[in-house]
């Protein structure tokens, strides 16, 4: 097979709908594991946005297992299913919104930076725009319910703040993650022919 053979069939691979079925169920885990550990980070410290750290640092190692164009919108639209299903949020199903605006603001972004997310800085951007996006549906979904606007203001400026700061953090744990699974011989593999991962980022 031609190099520009290669190269066009990898281009097909890179959409959602070539996932394998290892791929899927990898998603799907992270998905799970997104909604479990936000579930666990209930701890009542009055710092919104804190349980950021931790799936947004999922959602970044999941993109960086399959980098994919829609890997995040899918990983959005699972767990926000789950958090509907568990009562997470006042919200219903339009909860599922929050996550669906993350993993696709998540997967824009990634593909901007050619998918090297284990580049500290393209990570930490990443994560810090995909919790805003989340912290952003959340006002456009109060609206739509129509929540007083009054209600929905208050706090904003720290809110917004922290979901940067946290979202930044979870960005750049995941980024350390995927490093490490770079080293790993079964994931050497599977991205074998690649570039190698954090080349051609910014710094």
């Amino acid at each position: 097979m031609s190099q520009h053979s290669v190269s066009a069939s990898h281009r097909r691979g890179d959409f959602i709908w070539s996932l394998t079925l290892r791929e899927a169920l990898a998603l799907i885990l992270i998905a799970d594991l997104m909604i479990l550990g936000k579930m666990l980070l209930r701890i009542p410290i009055h710092v919104p946005g804190h349980s950021g750290i931790v799936w947004v640092a999922l959602m970044v190692i999941g993109w960086g297992m399959v980098p994919k164009r829609g890997a995040g919108l899918l990983m959005g639209l699972i767990a926000g299913a789950l958090a509907a299903l568990f009562g997470m949020g006042s919200q219903g199903v339009l909860n599922g919104v929050r996550y669906a605006a993350a993993g696709f603001t998540l997967d824009v972004l990634a593909m901007a930076f050619r998918g090297r997310l284990t580049n500290f800085v393209a990570a930490a951007l990443v994560g810090a725009a995909a919790h805003m996006a989340k912290l952003v549906s959340m006002i456009l979904v109060g609206l739509i319910m129509r929540y007083p606007l009054r209600f929905l203001a208050a706090g904003l400026g720290l809110a917004a703040t922290t979901h940067v700061v946290f979202g930044a953090l979870g960005g750049l744990l995941g980024a350390l993650v995927l490093r490490q699974l770079h080293h790993m011989p079964a994931f050497k593999d599977r991205h074998a022919g690649e570039p190698p991962l954090g080349h051609g980022a910014p710094r």
